[in-house]
């Protein structure tokens, strides 16, 4: 779909994921211009292989961050959350299944924050500048994603470590100008990515948006409390966290 001025809309999806893509897509795209051939396999070419591999990249370096995270936090049996990681939420599907879509980078990004917020300290200003910075480019994953800086800043603010919220907010702010920048370079102007029909369906359930956040956890058929019951589980995890950085 385009706009009037000719340039296209790309709806909802985020750009961010395009940005992790894109080393796997090259070096696809250099192999076929090299042999002079485009590789198609029952019309698989080698660019979508390529994308394929990225998510498996990705989701294996999640996996290897939570191994990480398992290991800074004492856990002595590593191996059962891990499994559960993969087989009892959606990252399985991500990589495999739907290994085009957003999930795996978005799991990936996670990930990676909550290692970074385990890791970071005040004798190295790097860590909380890098939180604020992968704040930015996980709401370029998923717009969502705005909502993982907000905890972080809430825990420094309530243990009086404000010398680490100036740092992140600094790493945040001095990068946020990508993402009106992307918006520029997709939409041709700073608009909203998505046409005037998508606005007028998100405003219409804006009022009711607490119901429906509330049946995506817990609805019968496909609530993810239900379908993943582990994720209540890393949700407790998540609401301690806080309390086990402390002892780091």
């Amino acid at each position: 779909e385009s706009f009037p001025n000719g340039f296209y809309n790309p709806g909802f999806q985020q750009a961010g994921c395009a940005f992790f893509n894109a080393p796997f897509y090259l070096i696809a795209h250099v192999i076929e211009n090299v042999f002079h051939k485009i590789c198609n396999l029952n019309g698989i070419t080698l660019r979508t292989i390529a994308i394929n591999i990225s998510s498996n990249f990705y989701l294996l370096l999640s996996l290897m961050l939570s191994v990480k995270i398992l290991k800074l936090l004492n856990f002595k049996y590593i191996v059962w959350p891990i499994i559960s990681i993969l087989f009892s939420t959606t990252a399985f599907a991500a990589a495999v299944i739907i290994p085009s879509w957003t999930h795996a980078v978005d799991i990936f990004i996670n990930t990676l924050f909550i290692y970074l917020f385990l890791k970071s300290n005040n004798k190295n200003i790097f860590s909380f500048l890098s939180l604020g910075f992968i704040s930015v480019i996980a709401i370029l994953v998923r717009y969502f994603n705005f909502v993982l800086i907000i905890p972080i800043i809430i825990y420094y603010f309530s243990i009086r470590e404000y010398r680490s919220i100036k740092y992140i907010l600094i790493g945040f702010v001095s990068t946020v100008w990508i993402i009106p920048l992307t918006f520029f370079i997709y939409n041709g102007g700073f608009l909203l990515p998505f046409n005037l029909d998508t606005i007028e369906r998100v405003t219409s359930v804006m009022p009711v948006l607490p119901i429906y956040t509330l049946k995506y956890i817990i609805h019968p058929l496909h609530g993810l409390f239900i379908w993943s019951p582990v994720t209540i589980l890393s949700t407790l995890g998540l609401i301690t966290l806080p309390k086990e950085k402390r002892k780091l």
